[in-house]
């Protein structure tokens, strides 16, 4: 009998585990492995004919003499999306 009931709470175990390890599946690993994929392969017309590219597209981006200021401009950006505008409002005097 305890034999049968071990089996019965692995089955409610994996039954349980099972829609998490499908989201991660599906949401997540799936996802990075095409990010992968796409970076090595020039696609052509809706995804098909797909050409490996290898390393070239890595060469053109940093290799390109604006990369710096993209960097420094992705950066101010982000810095100032991501800062709570309120507190430089309320220090000025502001009130909602």
């Amino acid at each position: 009998m305890t034999n049968s009931f071990k089996k019965k709470d692995w089955i409610w175990a994996y039954g349980f585990v099972a829609p998490t390890i499908l989201g991660l599946l599906i949401l997540n690993i799936i996802p990075i492995f095409q990010t992968f994929y796409l970076s090595f392969h020039k696609s052509g017309a809706f995804g098909k004919g797909d050409k490996f590219i290898g390393l070239k597209l890595c060469e053109v981006i940093f290799g390109s003499p604006s990369l710096a200021s993209n960097v420094e401009h992705f950066t101010l950006y982000a810095t100032c999306r991501s800062t709570d505008y309120r507190y430089f409002l309320n220090s000025s005097g502001y009130s909602e």
